[in-house]
């Protein structure tokens, strides 16, 4: 029987940043090696990114929506 591996993982890219300082946030779906990936159109301002929890950080609603 063949197993199959599934990871999403949520980053930003925080050198292509929109006129209002905030970097897009991306999700890549990867499935027995194969990735995709998709912007998820929303902007977040790259200080307030975790990227080791691949989270946003802060108290701000904005935030806990994420």
């Amino acid at each position: 029987m063949e197993t199959n591996r599934c990871t999403i993982r949520v980053f930003i890219r925080k050198y292509r940043l929109n006129k209002d300082g905030k970097a897009p946030l991306l999700m890549r779906l990867t499935v027995n090696g194969r990735r995709w990936d998709s912007a998820l159109k929303v902007g977040i301002d790259p200080v307030n990114w975790d990227s080791k929890k691949e989270r946003a950080t802060g108290d701000d609603r904005d935030f806990k929506s994420l």
